[in-house]
Formats: C-alpha cells, sequence, structure tokens
C-alpha cells in the first residue's frame, strides 16, 4: 500500500484537535502526553482490523503528533492540531518500521528452516 493511501486512512482515527495540557517536558528533548498516548492506546484497537501497515501507521502518527506535541507544549500551547503534523517525520517512522517489520519476519522465516 502507498504511504498517502494508508496515512489517509489511519488518521481518521485520531480527533481533528488534541489537548496536551496534562503534558509534561522530560529531559532530553522528551516528553510525557497522557491524553496523546490514550489516543494512541483507542487508535491501536480501532486498527485492529485494519491491515499492519495500518497499525505501523498508527505508530507513526503517535509518533509524529508527540514530536509535535513537545514543541508546542514548550511554546506554551494546550492543544495540538492533526493537520500541523510534519509528513516527512510520520512517512520516516513508517518506511523504517514496515522494513524492520519486514526484517523481523525474514528472521523467524529463516529460523524456521
Amino acid at each position: 500500500m502507498k504511504f498517502l493511501q494508508v496515512f489517509n486512512e489511519a488518521i481518521c482515527f485520531w480527533p481533528s484537535i488534541i489537548k496536551i495540557n496534562d503534558g509534561k517536558i522530560l529531559t532530553d528533548s522528551g516528553g510525557l502526553f497522557p491524553t496523546l498516548s490514550q489516543l494512541w492506546d483507542k487508535a491501536e484497537i480501532e486498527t485492529e482490523e485494519f491491515s499492519e501497515n495500518h497499525k505501523i501507521m498508527t505508530w507513526a502518527i503517535f509518533n509524529g503528533l508527540h514530536k509535535l506535541a513537545i514543541n508546542e507544549f514548550a511554546q506554551g500551547n494546550s492543544e495540538i492540531l492533526i493537520n500541523a503534523i510534519d509528513l516527512n517525520t510520520v512517512e520516516k517512522i513508517y518506511l523504517e518500521s514496515i522494513n524492520e517489520s519486514r526484517s523481523h519476519v525474514s528472521c523467524v522465516v529463516r529460523k524456521g528452516m
């Protein structure tokens, strides 16, 4: 499946506005955002009946939103907009995860032989 097709299908499982006012910036450019994490859990459940690519895209979207949340929270904002997500970040994480998934399957198949 093509990146944009999977992205457009998976993004539907996320709200257009996400509150980040419960966030906390951690050391080393990290952050903790309970509401965002809960929405990720919900999106994962909703994509269970879809392809593995959709599940991986949900992870990539979460990572893109998490990065956005860190930046916006540091600027004093209390919410993020889904359409502000950096597609380049999402695509990079998605493609890396797809490659890891394929590599893992390949290793499992080889070990089973």
